[in-house]
Formats: structure tokens, C-alpha cells, sequence
């Protein structure tokens, strides 16, 4: 069964071209848009089982525009970003934002619409090696505001990839007595009970994400 879907860009020739592919897959596109208060009212009206909004749209509005909306009144609509070339940034901002998955106008027909069909399955599809940096960035930005070190962040980076006390100790040439005072105020610094805290506290932003390979 075809999916509802609304979709946003500022250029009708890709417009022209993306509604097509998700008519050949059954989908049934209920409104198209140039703008994100124009997408916005689309949402609001339609409750369409996915948006497809392009992240730059008429008049310098933008597709975060419509994810804010869609977040805060907690409508059922579930978001794809469209745009030119990932960036790390935009990544960041788009899972900052709920954004369930982004693609790019460079990916082949099917790729755009297992995308589609990931999304509304419920996981979230981003280009792998952009997402590991977007979320290498996110946890680094968590981290800092609690004032870990450098030195500190390593080691719950090494913690994270499943290295022992001892491994940690031999990589950072210290004894395993000094790595286990560094975790001890790093536990302390971000207010987590133990190891299992501690990989909970940093996989928590991202832990709802099932990244999917292009």
C-alpha cells in the first residue's frame, strides 16, 4: 500500500522529478511545496505519513523549519531531509532536530525510496561514514561541557570500543591504577554509576538511531 506524502523544494524540476519516483512506488504525494510555512500548513493539513523537505527552500526558509513544527506539536508525520551534499553539520542538526532520515539529489531512484520505506518502518537512514562523524561530534560537544580532558575523553572513547582497564593502560602507557582514577573522575565529572553508566550516558543521544549503509 502507497504512503501519504508531502514534499518541499524550491526547484519544480526536482519536485517534478521526486514526486514521480514515489508514484512509481504507489506513493501518493498529497502536496507539493516551495516554501516551509507552505509545507508547514501541507503537514498540518494532509498528516501525511512522511515529508520529504528539501533543507534550503524558497525565500532563505529552511527544512529545520518544518522538523521544529512537526517536534513540538508532536504530529505523526515523520521527517526526510533533502539535500545537495551531506555535511557533518547538517547531520548534527538534523538528528538534533528528530529528523528520521536524510537524503541527497545525487542518490539513485531506489536508494531515495528505501529510504522512504526505512523511515516509515521506523529507524532512522543516514550515510554511514557522515553520521559516525555527526555523532563523534555530538558526544564531544557533551563531553566538553562537562569539562572532561582530553586525556579523559580517550579514554571513554576506548571505553566505548570495548577496551579493558588494562588495554587502556598499555595503549596510553600508564599503569592500570592511573586508568582507574582517571574513570573514577570521569564517573564522577558526568554524574554516572560505574562502566555501564558511563556507555549509557554516551551512546544516549544517538541510542534510538539504526544507521543505515548507502
Amino acid at each position: 500500500m502507497g504512503l501519504r506524502v508531502v514534499t518541499a523544494d524550491h526547484h519544480p524540476m526536482y519536485l517534478m522529478g521526486l514526486n514521480s519516483i514515489l508514484a512509481s512506488e504507489g506513493h501518493f504525494v498529497e502536496e507539493s511545496c516551495s516554501g516551509a510555512n507552505e509545507a508547514v500548513e501541507a503537514v498540518r493539513r494532509r498528516m501525511p505519513d512522511i515529508a520529504i523537505v528539501n533543507l534550503h527552500l524558497e525565500n532563505d526558509s529552511s527544512g529545520m523549519e518544518v522538523a521544529r513544527v512537526i517536534n513540538t506539536e508532536i504530529l505523526p508525520t515523520r521527517l526526510i531531509l533533502l539535500v545537495a551534499q551531506q555535511k557533518e553539520r547538517e547531520t548534527v542538526e538534523a538528528m538534533a532536530a528528530g529528523i528520521q532520515g536524510i537524503i541527497t539529489k545525487e542518490m539513485a531512484p531506489e536508494e531515495i525510496l528505501e529510504c522512504i520505506r526505512t523511515v516509515h518502518e521506523g529507524q532512522t537512514w543516514l550515510g554511514r561514514s557522515t553520521a559516525i562523524r555527526a555523532v563523534e561530534h555530538l558526544l564531544k560537544a557533551q563531553v566538553f561541557e562537562k569539562s572532561l580532558t582530553r586525556r579523559e575523553i580517550d579514554l571513554v572513547r576506548m571505553v566505548t570500543r570495548g577496551h579493558r582497564n588494562k588495554e587502556i593502560a598499555d595503549i596510553l602507557c600508564i599503569s592500570e591504577g592511573t586508568v582507574k582514577v582517571h574513570l573514577h573522575n570521569i564517573y564522577k565529572k558526568l554524574r554516572v554509576d560505574g562502566r555501564i553508566g558511563l556507555l549509557q550516558y554516551w551512546c544516549s543521544p544517538v541510542a534510538h538511531y539504526h544507521t543505515m549503509m548507502w
